[in-house]
């Protein structure tokens, strides 16, 4: 036998045995972006599309849109991820030198009861706060009266007062360094912290 026979006896050898080999491995990509292998396997919830977030404009005109996610369709499980409940409480805005709740003001705070209401373990920082205009000591207690409002509407709502304790920092802790009107109704505002 020549040498070229070998050669292509050694080769088909190989190749039937590639063959025989191959449909028992199937190659997926891992979950880090390399190829491995095992076996196929979806799992049918993630492949469920999820419904499109609803679009809400900010109340301040700007052009970008907001998105808001549906309190009841969400995962309301994840109550020891703060940023993430964090994000689902809307902050509260005020009128100029006032700490009464606009109707705005009212429908968010019916939103964060509903969502408090629903993750009964999550307990809250009220933060008070208020523009530039006026003294240091007078925002303060401004800022005081915002959280204090939020908080007695929430508690009205049915929230625990245990559940919600109240901070102001006045001018100390501006949403927009503005100084313009827009700028000021960014800062006259109660925002909602889980510590």
């Amino acid at each position: 036998m020549n040498r070229g026979h070998r050669w292509a006896g050694a080769l088909a050898a190989l190749a039937v045995l590639g063959l025989l080999t191959l449909p028992g491995c199937r190659t997926r990509p891992a979950a880090d972006g390399l190829a491995g292998s095992g076996p196929d396997v979806t799992d049918p919830a993630a492949s469920r599309p999820s419904p499109p977030p609803e679009r809400v404009t900010d109340p301040f005109g700007s052009s970008a849109s907001l998105e808001e996610t549906d309190l009841t369709g969400g995962d309301l499980s994840r109550t020891g991820d703060s940023a993430w409940a964090e994000g689902m409480l809307e902050t509260v805005y005020f009128e100029f030198d006032r700490s009464g709740l606009t109707e705005q003001a009212r429908g968010a705070l019916d939103r964060n009861a509903e969502f408090l209401r629903a993750n009964p373990s999550i307990r809250v920082r009220i933060e008070g706060h208020c523009d530039e205009r006026g003294t240091v000591e007078y925002n303060l207690a401004l800022g005081d009266r915002r959280a204090h409002s939020a908080k007695e509407y929430l508690v009205q709502r049915g929230i625990a007062a245990d559940r919600l304790s109240t901070v102001s920092f006045g001018e100390e802790r501006p949403a927009d360094p503005g100084r313009d009107e827009a700028a000021y109704a960014r800062n006259r505002r109660a925002e909602f912290r889980v510590p």
